[in-house]
């Protein structure tokens, strides 16, 4: 260990993820627009695909967690749409908050469908 709090590869990880999932919501702005439903079946989608990539992925690959994380606040809540047209009003914020934690618990979700289980849980 080399005594780093927050590892250089990590921080890669997370501006990776954050690159990509503000190019992500950006397209997804563009193509849902103002659906409000559509867009919230998409974020939760997402987010339960990263559950299952974490799910499966996790343990083996390095800093994935700070990576899925990442791609999923900026790409299926409304943080970045919120950061590139501003703030509206309080209940903009509210919602965002509630989108991620929608979004983790779909998550969760996503993971426990395929993580690895011991011989006594098959």
């Amino acid at each position: 260990m080399n005594g780093a709090w927050f590892p250089t590869a990590a921080a890669a990880a997370v501006v990776g993820a954050g690159v990509l999932g503000t190019a992500l919501r950006l397209g997804l702005d563009a193509l849902l627009g103002d659906e409000m439903v559509a867009l919230a079946a998409v974020n939760v989608v997402g987010w339960f695909v990263l559950g299952l990539l974490h799910g499966r992925y996790g343990v083996r690959v390095a800093h994935l967690v700070a990576f899925l994380l990442a791609l999923g606040i900026t790409s299926f809540t409304s943080w970045m749409t919120l950061l590139i047209h501003g703030i509206p009003n309080a209940g903009s914020v509210v919602v965002a908050l509630v989108e991620v934690v929608i979004g983790v618990m779909f998550g969760g979700i996503g993971h426990l469908v395929t993580m690895r289980r011991g011989p006594d849980l098959i």
